[in-house]
């Protein structure tokens, strides 16, 4: 969306339309800028705000404000200085792999990560003690109780998790996180497996197995991602 300050600026130059400004205070935006910078792609970007840049490096923001490729536009500002940041981004060569720094990734990246490895720990401890009730209640000849329990394992939970993860997938990549590679099908073997449960397309004693192979699927990518809490940089 673009701001008031975007659309006047954009209307004094409109030769520089093309190029990318972020408000200091869209944290979201910034999130997304380091998306595509770890992703190995993205265009200069102007981030602008009326904070001094060492404040706001000192801040939520940190020191991706000094990565290759990022401007920074102090407001308020006379013309010429909004000019000639505008050339500048505008004519920027970009690395093709920019390196961010320890601050960078500990403030933007690591928590996003722990955040899907938080939420794939309720999903596969709750997922687990479903399978458990599941296997029991089948033992046991309680029929109702086995149905229940499988009816707890939601397709669109999975899917809900696994849209979570792509998000983050060039991060974990940029951190070279080992095993990372085996999540996708980790994913998509559970999203099959809760599929046939739901639609009944197995038997019963193979459902309780499926159930309890889908909360270790799920208990693996959570392992994997858990790798991010030491991590500090990029390979």
């Amino acid at each position: 969306m673009t701001t008031t300050i975007e659309k006047i600026i954009y209307a004094i130059y409109p030769e520089y339309r093309a190029v990318a400004m972020l408000c200091a205070e869209d944290i979201e935006g910034i999130g997304r800028l380091i998306e595509k910078r770890v992703s190995g792609s993205g265009d200069a970007v102007i981030v602008y705000g009326f904070d001094k840049k060492e404040r706001l490096i000192n801040g939520q923001i940190g020191t991706i404000l000094n990565t290759p490729g990022i401007f920074y536009l102090k407001l308020p500002a006379v013309l010429a200085d909004i000019e000639q940041i505008l050339f500048q981004a505008a004519f920027c060569n970009l690395p093709k792999h920019i390196v961010l720094d320890a601050q960078t990734i500990a403030i933007h990246i690591i928590p996003r990560i722990r955040e899907v490895k938080h939420r794939c720990d309720n999903v596969w401890i709750t997922m687990n003690a479903n399978a458990e009730i599941a296997k029991r209640a089948l033992a046991e000849g309680q029929d109702e109780r086995y149905r229940a329990a499988l009816l707890k394992f939601k397709i669109a939970k999975i899917e809900k998790l696994n849209n979570d993860y792509n998000v983050i997938e060039s991060m974990v990549r940029y951190l070279g996180i080992t095993g990372a590679e085996n999540i996708p099908s980790l994913m998509t073997e559970t999203i099959s497996a809760i599929s046939q449960i739901e639609n009944e397309s197995v038997s019963v004693h193979e459902a309780a197995k499926m159930a309890a192979k889908c909360a270790a699927n799920i208990q693996s990518v959570a392992e994997i991602l858990s790798q991010a809490k030491e991590l500090t940089s990029g390979n």
